[in-house]
């Protein structure tokens, strides 16, 4: 149209490795039945807005909504909520990694920085640490003499390391070595099921716990190793089935939470859902991330 349009050199230069895979794939498909294809890195740093008065406007708006989430869940801010949120930019868009496909995105990273940044924990457990990313959060977010335990039970696709994290290649579960009572700060993002880690928690009296990929019984199917029972079910019990079924690219899966004990759980944390900010950031706001504070 007449009112925006692509920089001419960047379209040229798309282009060009366009036409470059093209006639790469003509002569492979007279020799061979394999072809080249163009890899869509899945990565929100290679997609921002730049205008400065427009960036302005809506750290504004997203501070509204954060500042909702700290009345709820009883913090209060050292320093304006704007500008960690320009804090947070500059951290996110310098990571360390390479490619940040797999991992925590914009949205739910900006909460979790924010939240972590505030509270400022003197010990942190990470389970599922995947390439490092919530590791460079936790790292650039708390004070230097903070430490972090970091777990995975594969530790080979890391790309990030801390100096203040300790890592672990098992599950948490099979770590006894470590006293995990006065650890101020849980985050899972795992896939092993929520309800096991909050029993975790409460044995260990962790006062904030941050879990990604809290999927609903009814959006189950969007991950493809959901960690049920998640945390969404567990403070839906009453309003939901006990036996989940789900279809995922023509695969079937079945879910039985009949004889889990919510109570227990419900009368020890809150839940709170980190709130949906992708109408005002523009980045997709999946997996769903919540947190649980002890009461």
């Amino acid at each position: 149209t007449n009112f925006w349009k692509y920089d001419n050199s960047e379209k040229k230069l798309i282009n060009l490795k366009v036409y470059i895979l093209n006639k790469l794939n003509k002569f492979l498909h007279k020799f061979s039945k394999y072809q080249l294809k163009s890899e869509i890195i899945n990565d929100d740093r290679n997609s921002k807005i730049l205008s400065k008065k427009d960036i302005d406007y809506r750290n504004s708006l997203l501070a509204v909504e954060i500042k909702k989430l700290f009345v709820k869940i009883g913090l209060k801010k050292n320093s304006s909520i704007k500008s960690l949120i320009k804090e947070y930019d500059k951290v996110y868009y310098n990571s360390p990694l390479k490619n940040n496909d797999g991992g925590m995105g914009y949205n739910s990273g900006l909460i979790t920085y924010l939240i972590v940044r505030t509270i400022n924990p003197k010990k942190i457990i990470e389970s599922g640490v995947w390439k490092g990313f919530t590791t460079f959060l936790f790292h650039k977010a708390t004070h230097i003499n903070t430490k972090i335990y970091s777990f995975d039970i594969n530790l080979t696709k890391l790309e990030y390391r801390s100096e203040k994290s300790e890592y672990f290649e098992k599950d948490i579960e099979d770590e006894k070595n470590t006293d995990f009572n006065n650890f101020d700060l849980a985050f899972f993002d795992d896939h092993v099921s929520h309800y096991d880690r909050i029993l975790f928690c409460i044995k260990n009296k962790i006062k904030f716990v941050i879990l990604d990929d809290d999927v609903s019984s009814f959006g189950v199917f969007s991950d493809g190793w959901p960690p049920i029972p998640t945390a969404n079910m567990i403070f839906n019990y009453n309003k939901i089935s006990k036996h989940i079924r789900w279809k995922r690219n023509n695969s079937y899966a079945y879910a039985d939470i009949s004889k889990i004990d919510t109570n227990y759980i419900l009368k020890n944390y809150k839940l709170l859902n980190y709130p949906n900010i992708s109408e005002l950031t523009g980045y997709r706001n999946m997996p769903p991330t919540s947190l649980l504070i002890l009461k």
